[in-house]
């Protein structure tokens, strides 16, 4: 994304295909920020992952304001580190991403801000910390 606007992208898998397309005025080439052709069966990642919401009836729903859909941290999750790995989540809400990382077999650390959960202290309170 440039400017909070995303940029077009030409995926190119079979480049006599384009080059017919361009001849015959059909794809504009300078229309696009990149052109990306990848390697023989390699699997390109878009740059928008199509998750749908979590709606107010969504069986994963717990009632926390900020929770992201499951099928989005197992995503992130997945592609930035490994079986194994530790996974840390230092705003901890209601454990969406340490629930993703227990399932892929991932070790996690929990840190949940007390003051984020309850606003009724005379004094801030330690942050709880959990680990696996």
């Amino acid at each position: 994304m440039i400017d909070g606007k995303r940029q077009p992208q030409l995926i190119i898998y079979n480049q006599k295909k384009v080059d017919k397309a361009v001849k015959d005025g059909k794809i504009n080439l300078e229309k696009f920020a990149r052109l990306v052709k990848p390697k023989v069966k390699q699997k390109v990642a878009h740059d928008v992952f199509e998750i749908d919401y979590l709606n107010s009836q969504a069986k994963e729903r717990v009632g926390y304001p900020t929770q992201k859909p499951l099928k989005l941290l197992n995503k992130i999750v997945e592609m930035s580190s490994n079986k194994g790995d530790v996974v840390a989540d230092f705003f901890c809400g209601c454990g969406t991403a340490i629930s993703s990382a227990e399932s892929l077999d991932r070790k996690w650390i929990d840190v949940t801000p007390l003051e984020s959960l309850t606003k009724s202290w005379d004094e801030k309170p330690s942050p709880i910390v959990l680990a696996k």
